[in-house]
């Protein structure tokens, strides 16, 4: 979100990673006797974007996703990471947006905010009252789903609630998506044509690709290398691989019928059916644009909604486009729905 200001969410833990409540969000701007009634503040600067190890650096901030509408309120919970700074929304068991905060500790317990009704005043002592400061922004944006009841877990073990392939604190889901948002700025043009690429993380001039591209730079954004899984997969299972006859590294994970084993065998298998919350920020979504029946197309869930009121697809549709996000969900058949492991 676009300011750097601080606003402080307060939460109240008892112990280090304990499943504790939300307890409200105070305005903290301007307002240096109510910070001061927390004990110390916490960092006074937030970084401008979050800390991505992925694919094209330069885009980093550049990049901003929102929440998603329509979540079920009932299953949001709240991770905040004590080690990355970060703080993440869960639907259920899945992460669908990630802010950069900063966290700072009283052990004495927190301070009721004056004429914040979701502040209770004063706390059983024996916990710690954690103060989280987010871009005023995000926490505008996160006081739209929290209630009075909402889980939140505070802890140093994030990997316990979500994966994190490449180790930089962002949850799969959300680094996958931050990828294709970042093909979206890039802006690569249509252009199927054979290109020989180096093996492991090739990739065709960033100024080219089709659909599948989209997704194997997103996922490499979250330290998944298709191009490499897919190899790896096909010898042990060549069967599942029928359309492989000799492998091609260069190819093989560009093709749309080649990943579809992939995902059904290491991702979540979805419903496809276009009902409210089904479709999150960072699904692999795959279809059937052609006469032809089977999938032929693939695309990743944007964060963003379309006039039609289902997510946006971001893709690279066809001869004379190029990455962007479209409305396809209500118009397009859709033959498989995919989503990153849950951790259990």
């Amino acid at each position: 979100m676009g300011s750097k200001r601080i606003t402080a969410l307060y939460l109240a833990a008892v112990g280090p990673a304990a499943l504790v409540v939300v307890l409200g969000i105070g305005i903290a701007v301007g307002s240096n006797s109510a910070v001061g009634q927390l004990g110390s503040p916490p960092e006074k600067q937030l970084p401008a974007a979050l800390p991505d190890k992925g694919i094209w650096p330069e885009f980093d901030e550049k990049i901003s996703i929102q929440l998603p509408t329509g979540l079920p309120l009932d299953h949001i919970r709240l991770v905040v990471d004590k080690a990355a700074r970060l703080l993440t929304v869960m639907a259920g068991k899945t992460a669908v947006i990630t802010y950069p905060a900063a966290l700072g500790a009283t052990p004495g317990g927190h301070t009721q905010l004056p004429g914040d009704k979701r502040l209770p005043d004063g706390t059983d002592g024996a916990g710690t009252s954690y103060r989280v400061a987010l871009r005023d922004g995000d926490a505008r944006e996160l006081y739209s789903v929290v209630k009075n009841d909402t889980p939140t877990l505070v802890t140093a073990h994030r990997r316990q609630y979500y994966g994190d392939l490449d180790r930089d604190g962002i949850p799969n889901q959300v680094d996958g998506l931050l990828g294709a948002k970042k093909a979206v700025e890039n802006g690569a043009s249509y252009d199927g044509r054979y290109i020989r690429i180096p093996y492991p993380k090739g990739d065709v001039p960033r100024e080219l690709g089709v659909c599948t591209d989209v997704i194997v730079r997103a996922l490499r954004n979250a330290g998944l290398d298709l191009q490499e899984a897919i190899q790896h997969d096909r010898a042990k299972r060549p069967k599942a691989y029928s359309r492989i006859s000799e492998p091609n590294p260069s190819i093989d994970h560009r093709r749309v019928k080649n990943l579809i084993p992939w995902f059904k065998r290491h991702w979540q298998s979805l419903p496809v059916a276009l009902e409210q919350g089904n479709y999150l920020p960072g699904d692999v979504v795959f279809f059937d644009t052609l006469p032809a029946k089977g999938a032929d197309h693939v695309g990743m869930v944007s964060d963003r909604t379309g006039p039609s009121g289902y997510p946006l697809i971001i893709n690279n549709w066809t001869k004379g486009s190029h990455t962007t996000e479209m409305d396809l969900l209500a118009f397009v058949p859709v033959t498989g729905h995919y989503r990153w492991p849950a951790v259990d």
